[in-house]
């Protein structure tokens, strides 16, 4: 026989090819590679000499997990009596693999012993998952080894025999369980986590807390199983896993506490629907929760949390939602916006407090919002704001003014039409005709001539809305105004103001190259109800883009209805002009 080398890698082939048993037990102990270790084994029990028994057992003892595999086959193969007892040794590893691989080897070499610990490990490893039952609480730690076993088959098998057992040591594994890869682990899981019943209820509530979807549903599983106690934490957590969030909302109050537990929660569509419930609820003890719901890092979650302090209203929240008009992202700063507004007057003071703040987004959101919330004391501070060196402040200012409609706005609004800045002048023309003051006509009508259309059109928009008489003579002039977007509106106001003397004026537009002008003229027409312009607006039916404005103009002129039939229109007028 060749010697084995006592220096470098050793070569399994050659040993193999020699015999050399000797030699394939010194490389069992050869720390460099795994591989010629795993080798080893193999060929030794391929060689089946009794020999090597003791190197083998030797390299169990000092190996561990999957490595211990090959060796373990070896000794089979050999098929030694000295391997029983260290193998029995080795059932008291707690790695499934190993286990199952011993008893296995065991059930091959004969050797089992009678001990009913190790007599549920034969049965596992005979197939024969009928008798475990039938050892009781001997069978739970084995079980619960196999639980863990990389092949679903076993795994299976022990989730649901462990709930036949019921021993409530095994709830903690089998809620584990309830998130295997395998779908029928997980169901059989819940099968036996049902089947345990009282002592499993507390470990599935507190596990819905971190639990994913998959694994949510099937704690609802267990959980019905075992009859959902009337608690309202625990069945506020079971509507969680349910998505029953209706009926959380249903439960009121009481189920605050639990939710504001779950606006931690890892996934975070249940941190939204949980804020979302809070805000359905609508009591004040959920205002802290959601306000330290406002750092979530989803915006998602924080647009909610937002939306749901403003349904509450609760006052402490007016300063939290004011940091969240300078949100990263514009529906969370929105959102913000639309809160305080819901809030209202308790929200004016800290809001014209951050009109001089540092953070110029969070500067001008809190003069929008002011303007939503229509409080007159805003009035005083937007008016200074239209002063400001920003444009966009002075037009935002200019808009939340219109929103407010306080008269003592006016005067300041008026300056405005004269801003260097056209978005500026067209913020301050609406605004001016939303307060609606005669004051600001005959400026507005000076707007009218104004270098920029869309300053003209909010101009000709405004005198609609004070709807001054005054202003009829100089929207008349601009309906011939370059702009097709400035004479529509012109014919919108002059509808809206009502002065037969715009009749004929208008009466000519429904000839406008424009369809939009053609449209605004035939409604003005019909507002304005002089009969004069039931000749023109019958032609006008033969317009098709014209065509239903013309037409209801006509009704609501004749109180008449032919139709687009302008033949019976022309007869109907000339009878009617007979009379």
């Amino acid at each position: 026989m060749i010697p084995v080398p006592l220096f470098g890698k050793p070569d399994v082939n050659k040993l193999k090819n020699d015999g050399n048993v000797k030699g394939l037990s010194r490389a069992l102990r050869y720390r460099k590679d795994r591989r010629v270790r795993s080798d080893a084994a193999r060929v030794l029990g391929e060689l089946g000499d009794a020999n090597a028994v003791p190197a083998l057992i030797g390299a169990m003892k000092e190996s561990a997990g999957a490595e211990r595999g090959p060796i373990i086959e070896a000794l089979v193969a050999i098929g030694d009596s000295r391997a029983i007892d260290p193998l029995v040794a080795l059932l008291a590893d707690d790695d499934s693999c190993v286990c199952l691989d011993v008893a296995r080897a065991l059930h091959s070499l004969d050797g089992m012993p009678a001990d009913e610990a190790v007599q549920v490990w034969a049965a596992m490893a005979g197939d024969e998952w009928e008798r475990i039952p039938s050892f009781g609480s001997q069978a739970v730690e084995p079980l619960l080894i196999a639980l863990q076993y990389p092949d679903k088959k076993v795994r299976r098998h022990a989730a649901e025999l462990l709930g036949e057992i019921g021993e409530p040591k095994s709830v903690s594994p089998l809620i584990a369980a309830l998130d295997d890869r395998d779908l029928l682990v997980s169901m059989k899981a819940a099968d036996s986590l049902g089947k345990i019943g009282e002592p499993a209820i507390e470990p599935l509530v507190a596990a819905l807390r971190e639990a994913n979807q998959s694994a949510r549903f099937q704690i609802a599983k267990a959980l019905d199983a075992i009859g959902v106690p009337d608690d309202p934490r625990i069945q506020t957590w079971y509507g969680i896993a349910q998505k029953d969030w209706a009926g959380i909302v249903a439960l009121g109050p009481a189920t605050i506490e639990t939710l504001a537990d779950a606006l931690s929660h890892p996934d975070r569509q249940v941190r939204m629907e949980a804020a979302a419930a809070i805000g359905k609820i609508g009591d004040p003890g959920g205002t802290r929760p959601l306000i330290t719901a406002l750092a979530d890092p989803r915006a998602d979650v924080r647009r909610t949390a937002v939306e749901s302090l403003g349904d509450i209203g609760d006052p402490r929240a007016v300063r939290p939602l004011l940091a969240m008009l300078g949100d990263s992202r514009d529906d969370v700063s929105r959102a913000a916006t639309i809160a305080l507004a819901a809030i209202g007057p308790l929200a004016v003071d800290p809001l014209v407090e951050a009109l001089h703040g540092d953070d110029v987004q969070v500067s001008e959101a809190s003069v929008e919002t002011l303007g939503a919330i229509g409080d007159a004391r805003g009035a005083g501070p937007l008016i200074e704001m239209l002063g400001h060196r920003s444009p966009a402040m002075r037009q935002k200012a200019a808009g939340a003014l219109g929103a407010i409609a306080d008269d003592s706005a006016v005067k300041s609004l008026i300056a405005a039409l004269k801003d260097a800045k056209s978005d500026v002048r067209q913020a301050a023309a609406r605004a001016l005709g939303a307060i609606g003051s005669g004051r600001a006509v005959t400026p507005l009508t000076r707007a009218l001539k104004d270098s920029q259309p869309e300053v003209r059109r909010a101009a000709a928009a405004a005198l609609g809305m004070i709807e001054s008489k005054e202003a009829v003579k100089p929207l008349i002039a601009a309906l011939r105004d370059s702009d097709a977007g400035v004479r529509w509106d012109v014919a919108d106001a002059l509808g809206m103001i009502g002065s037969k003397a715009a009749v004929l004026h208008l009466v000519d537009a429904l000839g406008d190259s424009h369809v939009y002008v053609r449209r605004a003229a035939a409604t003005a027409l019909g507002k304005l109800g002089d009969v004069r312009a039931v000749s023109p607006l019958i032609n006008a039916l033969g317009d098709r883009d014209a065509r239903n404005q013309a037409l209801a103009a006509l009704r609501e002129i004749t109180w008449q209805d032919y139709g687009e039939d302008a033949g019976h229109w022309i007869a109907w007028w000339a009878a009617y002009r007979r009379e």
